[in-house]
């Protein structure tokens, strides 16, 4: 019995499981488009692997967010923290928040946070991302149809990366 050449994706259950393989889906997307036959298993292959991408951006940012809060709840669990100690973290926690919680619109006169810029930025830059098959932008172009494409790296990643800027 062979080891399989892409190391059985099909076996996968889980999310943490399937996001562990992304190298063995990308080499599977590559062999379902060179098939020529199976251009949808590959383009929706490609997507899988966005959405993965985009959901690790996501909750890497929630994870800095709440690492100190969870970090302060679990020492005072176990003895080494006091419940103050709890209530600081959440301060802190709460200080970055430039949001009303009853509307989530802006507060008056506060600008975002450099985290909050930093994490628009991973936002965008987790759906402007390239499809390997195509060597286009996923955003870009997923409308349907010929006239949508655009290669990679689109504009925005462009502008991003300062690509075009005079010195």
């Amino acid at each position: 019995m062979s080891g399989g050449s892409f190391n059985y994706p099909c076996h996968t259950w889980d999310l943490g499981d399937i996001n562990g393989k992304r190298g063995d889906l990308e080499e599977m997307a590559s062999e379902l488009a060179c098939l020529g036959y199976a251009q949808d298993a590959a383009r929706e292959t490609e997507e899988l692997l966005v959405m993965l991408r985009q959901w690790e951006v996501r909750a890497t940012v929630r994870l800095e967010r709440l690492r100190e809060v969870w970090k302060a709840v679990e020492w005072w669990r176990s003895c080494d923290y006091s419940e103050d100690q709890v209530r600081e973290a959440l301060a802190e926690y709460r200080s970055g928040d430039t949001h009303t919680p009853e509307t989530g619109m802006a507060k008056p006169d506060v600008g975002p946070t450099r985290d909050q810029l930093m994490a628009a930025v991973a936002r965008v830059r987790a759906r402007h991302t390239r499809v390997a098959v195509t060597d286009e932008c996923y955003e870009c172009s997923k409308k349907d149809g010929p006239d949508y494409s655009t290669a990679w790296p689109c504009p925005t990643i462009a502008a991003l990366d300062g690509v075009g800027e005079g010195s």
